[in-house]
């Protein structure tokens, strides 16, 4: 019985080749439109190396302070009394900012009050990717460089690929010591095999090659940079000005009890004094905010910006949803009525099938079983194509730093899912003919 039910299927699925095409098309560009969308949430959203404690960190990557002024404003009460309109004046307290500034952290601001939280279990202070331009062999090299401390290598789990990582005593030593990517190394040096001990020369300096790691293969500021070397080689007031600065900082939470990280880094900022205006351009800042936010959300605030990292966050998701329903719905409902046309067509051969003795259970199941064999050959086209973009992607640096992986685990639920819309779509026009009379049926011929 399958076989005769496969056989039919791809008979009837050459005959009407046009009808085909078009819904392997819809098919195969659905499933593939949603296989990107999860690969590309999947690699820059996913927990994986150097970022696989996601679900742990808290960033701080910027300050903001304002200066506030309390306005009291006039407003009316109207009321009426004995016929009368009394008018009864009422004041409203409100603030206004007057001035507000947002940037990266001091690094004398960080270390006078972010090194001590008991939330957390460790931290790290990073000026992040600074640009610079060296030639090798008269071609110009762009080199990303992150100036880290001794504890950055343990909150980002990049793959040593060899070599070490700097170590507390780089840092107390204040060593030209550097870790980099594989791919600079093959740009710097030509090759990955014996660079460990070489030196590079970088903004007039020379560094020690210690390590080589692999590079991080999704967008974000913290981990980005090509070129890793010890913080403390740069000058105390580096960029500083106030409170503000060139650093960022993030922190590992105890137990992965992240709200209270936020709650402490907070507490602390309330508690912090103000500057005197002539520090602040004349400018007397009374508030300041510290604005940590989780890893996904310092990413979804970057794509989506609002004060409230949270608030980012939430919106992108019902925005990714949103995309992913019309992706599957859209499709299904021209499925369904590309179904309903093809079946009215063909209902001179139900009404034969009928006249012969065919009941409609079986007429029902034969569509279906059609539908079915049609989706599962678009899903696997979805599959190739996705997998052809993915590399085509990769290969050429279409989304720079970031690297799309193909997720066989979401292909094979994306797949199910096709596969039911696929039933569903054949079922309803289906059913609707197969309990149409024969006579009925045979008008259409």
């Amino acid at each position: 019985m399958f076989s005769n039910y496969l056989k039919l299927a791809l008979r009837v699925l050459h005959r009407n080749k046009f009808f085909t095409g078009i819904s392997l098309f819809g098919i195969s560009f659905t499933l593939t439109i949603l296989m990107l969308m999860v690969a590309f949430l999947h690699s820059q959203f996913g927990a994986k190396n150097p970022v696989s404690k996601t679900d742990d960190l808290v960033y701080m990557r910027h300050l903001k302070m304002a200066m506030v002024q309390n306005d009291t404003i006039w407003a009316k009460d109207s009321t009426q009394v004995d016929g009368i309109w009394k008018y009864d004046s009422t004041f409203q307290n409100v603030n206004n900012n007057i001035s507000t500034s947002i940037s990266w952290y001091g690094k004398k601001f960080l270390d006078s009050y972010f090194r001590q939280l008991n939330s957390a279990e460790k931290f790290t202070f990073i000026v992040p990717t600074s640009k610079y331009n060296v030639y090798v062999n008269s071609v110009k090299i762009d080199i990303t460089t992150s100036y880290v401390d001794e504890q950055y290598f343990d909150i980002f789990d990049f793959k040593l690929l060899e070599g070490n990582f700097i170590s507390k005593a780089d840092i107390d030593q204040k060593a030209y010591m550097a870790v980099i990517t594989s791919e600079l190394a093959k740009k710097y040096f030509g090759s990955t095999n014996g660079i460990i001990g070489k030196q590079m020369l970088v903004d007039g300096k020379n560094f020690t090659v210690k390590g080589i790691i692999e590079k991080a293969k999704m967008v974000n500021l913290a981990i980005n940079g090509q070129l890793f070397v010890p913080s403390s080689i740069l000058p105390d007031d580096v960029y500083e000005t106030g409170y503000f600065g060139n650093y960022m900082a993030v922190f590992l939470a105890k137990n992965g009890n992240i709200d209270a990280v936020k709650a402490e880094i907070k507490d602390i900022v309330s508690r912090v004094p103000f500057l005197d205006p002539s520090r602040t351009n004349g400018i007397a800042y009374n508030q300041i905010e510290a604005m940590p936010f989780t890893f996904q959300e310092s990413l979804a605030r970057d794509v989506i910006y609002m004060e409230d990292g949270a608030e980012s966050l939430f919106y992108l998701r019902w925005i990714v949803f949103a995309l992913i329903g019309i992706f599957i719905l859209v499709p299904t409902l021209n499925l369904i009525n590309l179904n309903m046309s093809r079946i009215m067509d063909r209902s001179a051969e139900i009404g034969v099938r009928k006249a012969f003795g065919a009941d409609s259970n079986g007429i029902l199941i034969q569509f279906i079983f059609e539908n079915v064999i049609l989706t599962f050959i678009g899903g696997l086209l979805g599959m190739i194509f996705t997998i052809f973009l993915i590399r085509l992607s990769n290969n050429l640096n279409l989304l720079g730093e970031l690297v799309l992986e193909f997720d066989i685990l979401f292909f094979a639920l994306s797949f199910f899912i096709t596969i039911v819309f696929g039933v569903i779509s054949g079922f309803i026009p289906a059913s609707k003919m197969a309990k149409v009379h024969i006579v009925e049926a045979l008008k259409y011929k």
